[in-house]
């Protein structure tokens, strides 16, 4: 169970790095904020996109584990599945987030920003410390 928890750690850490790692490129100007120019309909659709994806994504992956059939899973084949689902939740929050960090500073349209930044307190949530993964799989055997 260390190896699983360790592992949705890492994957976690390097979501929250690499955005990091975008921001401090851009805001250093290595690469030019403003690279995306496209029609103003263009940026509207994309705009609406992501905030369609964001407000889907939020709710889907912080509930994501009290499904029946995941919450079966996790009772059942513990790590294997704490695996599983932590990195597709961890996954759910973190791509959009540094999707929209790059969009932010493509666009250079604040919308994105707050996108990312409601991502970011969303990751907040599903932090994969070990007494939440334990109580997820129902594992009393910390």
């Amino acid at each position: 169970m260390k190896k699983v928890i360790r592992t949705l750690k890492y994957l976690f850490s390097l979501i929250l790095l690499v955005t990091l790692l975008l921001v401090l490129v851009f805001e250093s100007e290595l690469l030019l904020p403003g690279f995306i120019l496209v029609e103003s309909k263009v940026d509207f659709v994309i705009k609406y996109i992501m905030e369609l994806m964001t407000i889907i994504i939020i709710p889907l992956s912080l509930r994501l584990f009290k499904f029946k059939s995941v919450e079966r899973k996790l009772a059942t084949k513990k790590q294997h599945a704490l695996l599983r689902w932590g990195v597709l939740r961890i996954i759910m929050l973190g791509i959009p987030m540094i999707i929209n960090t790059i969009l932010y500073y493509g666009f250079l349209a604040v919308e994105f920003g707050y996108l990312s930044i409601i991502l970011l307190i969303s990751m907040i949530f599903i932090y994969p410390s070990k007494d939440k993964c334990y109580y997820e799989t129902r594992d009393l055997e910390s």
